[in-house]
C-alpha cells in the first residue's frame, strides 16, 4: 500500500502544478521497481549490516533476499493478478481514510 501513498502524493503534486517526486509518479515508475529498489538500498543494505553485528536477525535477511528475488520475477502487468487494481491504478480493494486493517491503520488521504 505505500504505492498507492506515493502515487497518491505525485498526483497531488501534478494537481498543484509542482515537479513530481520520480518514486511518486504513477507515469514513470513501476510499483515492481519501487518494491526491488526499496529493497536494493534500503532494507537490503541495512539488514545486511545489521546482521552482520547480530547473526540471529541472518534468517531474516535470508527471507528479504528471497523476497527480492520473487520481485525480480514478476512484472506490473502480472502483479495486478494478485490484486483487483482499477483502469486508474488505484486499488478497487482500498481501505477508506483510517480504516483500520489488521491493528494497522491506512491513510488514503493524500495531505497526510
Amino acid at each position: 500500500r505505500v504505492t498507492d501513498e506515493f502515487f497518491l502524493q505525485g498526483d497531488v503534486e501534478r494537481e498543484l502544478g509542482m515537479d513530481v517526486t520520480l518514486m511518486c509518479d504513477r507515469d514513470k515508475q513501476g510499483r515492481v521497481a519501487l518494491q526491488c529498489g526499496f529493497i536494493d538500498f534500503v532494507a537490503g543494505a541495512y539488514f545486511d549490516v545489521i546482521a552482520q553485528v547480530f547473526p540471529a536477525l541472518q534468517p531474516a535477511v535470508q527471507t528479504l533476499h528471497a523476497n527480492r528475488k520473487a520481485w525480480g520475477l514478476i512484472s506490473d502487468e502480472e502483479l495486478v493478478l494478485f490484486r483487483n487494481w482499477g483502469a486508474d491504478g488505484q486499488p478497487l480493494d482500498d481501505f477508506e481514510d483510517d480504516e483500520e486493517c489488521d491493528g494497522f491503520y491506512y491513510s488514503g488521504s493524500p495531505d497526510r
